[in-house]
């Protein structure tokens, strides 16, 4: 499977364990949480944000003082090795006891906004 780690803990023998019962014995009584662990380095386009001020012949014709048009996109692109679908997502708050744990959470949604700002 995709993104567990390599080193001395050996492969999956498909024909004999599934991948849970291949985690438990890997983990040797917790002297060994690689399996557990994953690298949450992460590149991300979270917030893009362009406007354009429409020239004052166009405001005017809107009875208006100006007019902008803003173009913005939120969650556009995001690049990682991470196994879930975002690595800063946390399922339990800021509690400490139970950080950083992943139950499968829905990815963060794509938006794209268009908005025309009139100022009177």
């Amino acid at each position: 499977p995709r993104g567990l780690p390599s080193g001395d803990i050996g492969s999956v023998p498909s024909d004999i364990l599934g991948l849970g019962d291949f985690r438990y014995q890997a983990w040797h009584g917790g002297s060994d949480a690689r399996l557990y662990l994953q690298d949450g380095s992460a590149i991300r386009v979270r917030d893009v944000s362009l406007s354009y001020e429409l020239p004052d012949r166009i405001a005017q014709s809107l009875r208006a003082d100006f007019a902008r048009v803003s173009l913005q996109g939120r969650n556009l692109f995001m690049s990682s090795d991470y196994w879930g679908y975002d690595p800063e997502f946390n399922n339990f708050g800021n509690q400490n006891l139970n950080r950083f744990i992943d139950t499968a959470p829905f990815p963060s949604a794509r938006s794209i906004y268009l908005s025309v700002d009139l100022g009177f």
